[in-house]
């Protein structure tokens, strides 16, 4: 099962996998018919995974944007002292479309970034923006210009916040 289900997703999930044993095996008493009542629910187990697994793998296709290094097994921590950018970095391994990409991390990194402008340097991105991008870097200046254009690849996204660290 995938590592990046929810708690909830899970547990509703197995509910309604049992939920449909329980009408499966009390409509066929009904109707008079014997069904084994362990083979019955693991074969609806089987083809509800199977089902689930196959729907999770092509929402995580779908058209549009998508982050293969998000569905990653393996996490790749980086070192870092600020817990925000700690944190971010675990977050990433949850991400799995675009809309997770602009309503949170792209805002957070656009904040930590002004964040450590503000309080390093004493630059407001705002009212000189000319020194903010000498400070930023191309790299840098490409996520605050446009934020709705998430990293390519994992190694991107960790380039990114291990340069916001630097700043």
């Amino acid at each position: 099962m995938s590592r990046t289900l929810t708690r909830r997703t899970l547990t509703r999930r197995v509910l309604a996998g049992l939920v449909l044993c329980l009408v499966v095996l009390g409509g066929a008493s009904l109707l008079g018919l014997r069904l084994h009542p362990v083979v019955v629910p693991a074969a609806i187990a089987a083809i509800l995974a199977t089902w689930w697994r196959l729907a999770d793998r092509a929402r995580a296709e779908r058209s549009g944007w998508s982050a293969p290094w998000a569905r990653d097994r393996e996490v790749r921590h980086t070192l870092t002292h600020d817990r925000r950018l700690s944190a971010l970095t675990w977050a990433v391994h949850g991400l799995r479309d675009g809309r997770t990409w602009e309503r949170t991390l792209s805002p957070l990194l656009i904040d930590l970034v002004d964040h450590r402008l503000l309080t390093h340097h004493g630059v407001d991105r705002a009212t000189d923006p000319d020194r903010a991008r000498e400070l930023l870097g191309p790299e840098l200046s490409r996520l605050v210009d446009d934020p709705q254009t998430p990293p390519r690849s994992q190694g991107a996204l960790t380039s990114l916040i291990a340069r916001i660290e630097n700043l």
